[in-house]
């Protein structure tokens, strides 16, 4: 008997129906919480970037403050005179800025520079002015002149010295004319079988052993390397610092021109004869008759010498006087037998400060050669070569003494003899004083009318005006050297540091973030 098959087949069994929707739910769960470990990484990653954000934000602007209150009591490094003057904060060791929550501690290097334009700054005083301001060294056993002879081929005529003592280690003959040292605790003294010759008033001559050394001064550390050549246009000229060993190099067509200009530097002048000085020569920053710094000179571009038509017309007031103002100067260094004639026009330079217990120094005589320190010179600078006659006078006037020169920062040469001519003179040639071997006067028409040599006066331990201080804080991960301080820095500042005792101002105060 057959058995009939059912029209429709038997359900399918159910059976891993519930797997699968497991794996779904799984796979779900998986990429959600995927998405929220990505989501939370990434917060925590935020978060850690911000927090080491805001510690170098912190930080920087902690540097800032540190700046700020060291300027304002005077322990900032050389008080913030001279461009970039650094500060370092923390050590290798000992971190300058370590966060509460666990980034990294933090060191920092701020850079501090002075307005040049409108910051006063400059403190004078006795750590950065000499206290003599005429020093001959020479004694009797090497000069068949008068150390100090202040009465040459004149008379009845009256040379004075202002603010700092006159030192021979020789004698001092003011013939018929008289020395007149003036200021208060000067001395005038000489150590010589002739000693004291002349008249001497107000401050009368002393004899005897001398009680102070013979100052010295370092040589500039500036590279020996040869000048670039200088570029002028239809008046003016611009020369670069380097070193000259032609006096072909410096009275060539851009020595003729109206103004010679000398751009801030050092300049080492080695070659064996006389260099005939421009009709008017100025060094270092230009100042117009307001006695603000012509700014946007660049003596490598001719066509911005136009800016010198501002250039104050008396002298001196032509640069910028390191006794009033922070800019940058020059120094003239004179080696071998290199010397100039002044001829009858005028000769201004100015020397900058170095620090803030360093005298500027404008014109020095080396004493031993100056090795090259890089650049392509061939031989150094050598010795300056001991002068004892007039016609090797490290100055000369070859024209009766009417050369109007005037020298802010002190001359340091003391091997070089110098005789000087001077008719109907306004004073005041040598600012910061003279160390030499031996120095003499002629005196024509009527007698100087103010200082021949003098010092400055002190600023009585504070500034004039106001100073404006530019800081640049950047700060980096704690390490046994400084900060890296190019491109931007983490904080930029401007602040101006008034009155005695100083209070400071912050005129900007920007922090990267």
């Amino acid at each position: 008997m057959k058995q009939r098959k059912p029209l429709l087949g038997e359900p399918a069994a159910d059976r891993g129906a519930a797997l699968l929707l497991v794996l779904v739910i799984v796979t779900v769960i998986a990429l959600a919480g995927a998405a929220l470990l990505v989501f939370s990484d990434t917060s925590i990653r935020a978060t850690v970037a911000l927090r080491d954000q805001a510690a170098t934000a912190y930080a920087a602007d902690g540097a800032g403050q540190v700046a700020i209150d060291s300027l304002v009591h005077g322990t900032y490094p050389n008080n913030c005179f001279t461009a970039g003057d650094p500060l370092t904060l923390g050590t290798g060791t000992t971190a300058f800025y370590t966060p509460r929550a666990g980034t990294t501690s933090l060191n920092a290097y701020i850079s501090c520079t002075p307005d040049q334009t409108t910051g006063t700054g400059v403190v004078v005083g006795p750590d950065n002015t000499p206290a003599d301001a005429l020093f001959t060294v020479g004694d009797d056993t090497a000069l068949d002149v008068p150390g100090q002879d202040i009465g040459r081929k004149s008379a009845n005529k009256t040379v004075t010295v202002s603010n700092g003592n006159v030192i021979s280690k020789s004698s001092i003959d003011t013939g018929k004319n008289t020395l007149a040292v003036t200021g208060a605790r000067v001395a005038v003294l000489a150590s010589s079988l002739n000693n004291c010759i002349g008249d001497f008033a107000p401050t009368p001559c002393k004899t005897g052993a001398l009680p102070v050394a013979i100052p010295t001064y370092p040589a500039p550390k500036d590279a020996v390397s040869p000048a670039p050549e200088p570029v002028c246009s239809k008046t003016y000229a611009a020369f670069r610092p380097g070193l000259y060993t032609s006096v072909a190099d410096l009275n060539g067509p851009c020595g003729t021109k109206s103004v010679v200009w000398f751009s801030p530097g050092t300049y080492y002048f080695d070659f064996p004869d006389s260099w005939a000085a421009p009709a008017r020569l100025v060094g270092g920053t230009p100042t117009d008759s307001s006695g603000k710094p012509i700014t946007g000179l660049d003596p490598a571009d001719a066509a911005t010498l136009s800016k010198l038509s501002a250039l104050n017309p008396s002298s001196p007031g032509a640069c910028a006087d390191p006794s009033k103002q922070v800019a940058p100067g020059v120094e003239f260094v004179f080696g071998g037998v290199s010397r100039i004639d002044l001829g009858k026009g005028q000769f201004e330079i100015c020397a900058s400060y170095i620090d803030a217990k360093t005298v500027p120094i404008a014109i020095y005589g080396p004493t031993k050669p100056i090795p090259v320190q890089g650049g392509k010179a061939t031989a150094s600078v050598s010795t300056e070569t001991v002068c004892k006659e007039d016609d090797c006078s490290l100055f000369q006037n070859s024209n009766d003494g009417q050369a109007a020169f005037n020298i802010m920062g002190l001359t340091y040469a003391p091997n070089a003899r110098m005789y000087l001519k001077m008719k109907n003179s306004d004073g005041q040639n040598f600012n910061w004083g003279l160390v030499l071997r031996s120095f003499a006067i002629e005196v024509n028409g009527a007698s100087p009318k103010g200082p021949v040599v003098q010092i400055p006066a002190d600023s009585n331990g504070g500034t004039t005006g106001y100073s404006i201080k530019y800081v640049n804080v950047w700060v980096c991960p704690i390490s046994g050297t400084a900060c890296a301080h190019s491109g931007t820095p983490q904080l930029r500042a401007k602040v101006q540091v008034t009155g005695a005792p100083a209070t400071a101002k912050v005129l900007s105060w920007s922090v990267q973030r």
